[in-house]
């Protein structure tokens, strides 16, 4: 059973869960986990049982509004009825918030920095899905960390990880217009958001994914082959994980990647791409990782980064595609999904 945990940053409390410290392990790699939209901590479990005899710890993470976690105020929601200004203060806050847990749990667990041969004690930041914005964020705005806090993520970060991100919550647009059960009025709110949670654990089979045309993706209609990740879930499972009210379109997560568009895709470059911020974190390697059976929304992300670090000479982002795998690759198959990690933070 795993056991709730808290802390609390500038007043903020984020509840996590924490598999540990390896067993015998003095230098181990820690991972901080953030998941994405509606789906909490608990959607890691799997590869949590698995951490320890792969000599990871990883420690997954509730975001504001989710169970324990401290809910957003009216006045920080009012930032996205407001301009450019209160939205990218939203946005390099919400960076800050897991910046600042990361950097506390360094201290109270006192995790061991980067070896001198660079092979052993370090930390990741995960982002899964919609989570991959915060984790991008994290390292946008790092800059704007207390200097002290600033200095010891810089000596322990050394792996960013994009968990099959889509399109929309990195600011990147579709060329054919993207559909949701969420966004659709003839669909009842209710069957909207299961709808929704339906095709996010669903299998595609989609056309050609070497030609990198959208035309190719599969957008609505789930492969056969494999049932629905939601399918394998328990009611207790779904219970522990799952809030799907935060899957409505007036859900702050909604809001978040609705209404922050040209701040989304500034956090994006800024953690990839500027010289400062890569200067800043010199043994930073970031991984995108796509599943191949994924929804169509996160093959544009995937072909939209990879162009983008094609434009800035490429080698600032690694990709890795897993086969056959889908948005839940990591409860699906956490065996398969923790020896991938383990490749990535090799």
């Amino acid at each position: 059973m795993l056991k709730n945990s808290f802390s609390t940053v500038n007043g903020i409390q984020l509840s996590y869960f924490d598999s540990g410290i390896p067993e015998g392990s003095a230098q181990y790699v820690t991972i901080f986990a953030i998941h994405g939209i509606c789906f909490a901590r608990p959607v890691f479990k799997g590869i949590m049982a698995l951490a320890p005899t792969a000599n990871i710890r990883l420690v997954a993470i509730n975001r504001r509004g989710y169970l324990g976690s401290t809910p957003y105020t009216f006045d920080e929601l009012e930032a996205f009825q407001r301009d450019d200004t209160a939205k990218e203060a939203f946005v390099r806050s919400r960076g800050l918030e897991m910046a600042l847990f990361v950097d506390q749990f360094i201290q109270e667990h006192q995790l061991p920095p980067i070896s001198v041969d660079g092979k052993a004690g370090w930390v990741a930041v995960l982002g899964w899905s919609m989570g991959s914005s915060f984790a991008l964020c994290a390292v946008a705005h790092s800059d704007a960390l207390p200097p002290e806090s600033s200095a010891r993520l810089q000596s322990h970060l050394r792996t960013l990880i994009l968990l099959d991100p889509p399109a929309v919550p990195l600011g990147m647009s579709h060329k054919i217009a993207p559909w949701s059960p969420q966004l659709d009025t003839t669909i009842s709110k209710k069957e909207g958001v299961a709808f929704s949670t339906f095709l996010l654990t669903a299998y595609f089979k989609h056309g050609d994914l070497s030609s990198r045309k959208e035309e190719e993706l599969s957008r609505f209609v789930p492969s056969k082959y494999r049932p629905a990740s939601i399918y394998d879930m328990s009611d207790a499972d779904l219970e522990s994980m799952l809030q799907a009210e935060l899957a409505d379109i007036s859900s702050p997560d909604m809001q978040y990647f609705l209404t922050c568009g040209p701040q989304l895709p500034a956090s994006y470059r800024k953690a990839c791409y500027d010289p400062q911020v890569r200067s800043s974190f010199p043994r930073l390697k970031v991984w995108e990782i796509c599943g191949e059976a994924t929804l169509s929304h996160c093959w544009v992300a995937y072909w939209a980064i990879e162009d983008d670090n094609t434009t800035h000479g490429g080698d600032m982002v690694h990709f890795k595609v897993i086969d056959r795998a889908n948005h839940f690759m990591h409860w699906d198959d956490p065996e398969n999904t923790v020896q991938v990690l383990i490749g990535v933070i090799a």
